[in-house]
């Protein structure tokens, strides 16, 4: 039986689109959260065919524009994931990356931060699996975080290291779930 997990609202010509998830036999089949749509005029339009990564990072830790900005009420795109978000200022990371930036790392964010990277895994064939800045040196493609892509020698430096570490493991098996 499909159960509604989110209310659908039209907030007419805003350009605002929410989805409606389902929960059936015990796995989400939508998302978790409502899905709003909120371009910004930020982004650079593109028309790329491949990602190499997918970035995490959490809500004043990160500056730039991001595709996907997630909190404990809705899971807000700002960006077509075709198109070229600046989130570290540096083109071939850019040209490269899909950004997802959360709240914080609650259970609802997290939960609702897998679901979208499980989506993107799938439509880009990104491997779901957690790429470190030696890795990215090497030029593996997965999942990885604000502070890896600052560690890595594609950063020339205008990507700081925060303090802060993404809950990598927790999201990675939510993702699995999601997939």
């Amino acid at each position: 039986m499909n159960k509604p997990l989110a209310i659908l609202i039209g907030l007419g010509g805003l350009g605002v689109i929410l989805a409606l998830g389902k929960k059936s036999e015990g796995a989400v089949t939508g998302p978790p959260l409502p899905l709003v749509w909120m371009p910004t005029e930020y982004a650079e339009p593109s028309n790329r065919q491949s990602l190499d990564f997918i970035v995490l990072g959490v809500e004043g830790d990160v500056s730039g524009i991001t595709h996907y900005q997630i909190g404990t009420d809705a899971i807000v795109q700002l960006v077509d994931e075709k198109d070229i978000a600046k989130g570290s200022g540096v083109a071939e990371i850019d040209e490269r990356a899909l950004y997802l930036v959360v709240q914080d790392t609650s259970q609802t964010v997290l939960d609702a931060a897998a679901w979208v990277v499980a989506r993107a895994v799938k439509h880009w064939s990104v491997p779901l699996a957690f790429v470190d800045a030696p890795k990215i040196d090497k030029q593996a493609r997965g999942i990885t975080t604000h502070n890896e892509l600052a560690r890595s020698v594609l950063n020339p430096g205008p990507l700081e290291v925060t303090s802060y570490e993404f809950p990598m493991d927790e999201l990675l098996a939510l993702a699995k779930h999601h997939r």
